[in-house]
């Protein structure tokens, strides 16, 4: 069974914007972050893909670097020559996540998402089908914020691995919350950090919390 291995970073501002900018990323790369003017869209930009390539190597070998990243529209960026090499990356406020597995055909969609207060039934009136709403609906005002956001995870981290057909309409994601899965996995981590993982096949977990340098 392919591991999925969950790296974690939360940027303290230690690595430098400018020797972040003069790493030797690939072509692609430099070609991304020419198109954005915000800097800490850039910064977020650059420390997943960072993130990304230490974990990668975890299975790919320390030879892989920033060159070998292939940016793709709408989704993850890939490492060239590594077609069995599944990734996601996904962030939120000052956290980074990335996903890294590796498998054959493995389709995999990582999501993250810090929790704050929010209107939530508002938010689920907007993001869920009827059946998921109701769900969120009848929970308490204490448990409805976390009901909101362990499906929140779980249908963007779906959509991410381009298993579309389990963002809407029947089965109700809510049961992947309620009757957990081995292909969708979700949980809750200190500091309110929610998370989730979708694959199209049965995966385990693994957490890494690295301590990135340059």
């Amino acid at each position: 069974m392919p591991v999925v291995t969950i790296a974690l970073f939360q940027d303290s501002h230690t690595l430098s914007h400018d020797a972040l900018l003069a790493l030797p990323w690939s072509a692609a790369t430099r070609a991304r972050l020419a198109e954005i003017s915000h800097v800490p869209r850039q910064r977020q930009l650059m420390l997943g893909r960072v993130l990304l390539l230490d974990t990668a190597r975890q299975l790919a070998g320390p030879t892989l670097g920033l060159a070998d990243l292939v940016e793709r529209d709408e989704a993850s960026p890939c490492f060239a020559g590594w077609p069995t090499l599944a990734v996601s990356i996904s962030h939120t406020a000052n956290w980074l996540g990335v996903a890294v597995a590796h498998g054959a055909g493995l389709q995999l969609g990582l999501d993250v998402e810090q929790a704050r207060p929010r209107k939530i039934l508002a938010l689920a009136r907007h993001a869920c089908d009827e059946a998921d709403l109701a769900w969120v609906a009848a929970a308490d005002d204490d448990t409805r914020g976390d009901r909101f956001y362990r499906l929140w995870t779980l249908r963007e981290a779906a959509y991410k691995g381009g298993l579309r057909q389990h963002v809407y309409g029947a089965p109700p994601m809510h049961g992947y919350v309620t009757e957990p899965q081995p292909d969708h996995h979700s949980g809750v981590l200190p500091e309110n950090l929610y998370w989730a993982v979708s694959c199209n096949q049965p995966v385990d977990i693994h957490f890494a919390w690295p301590e990135l340098s340059l």
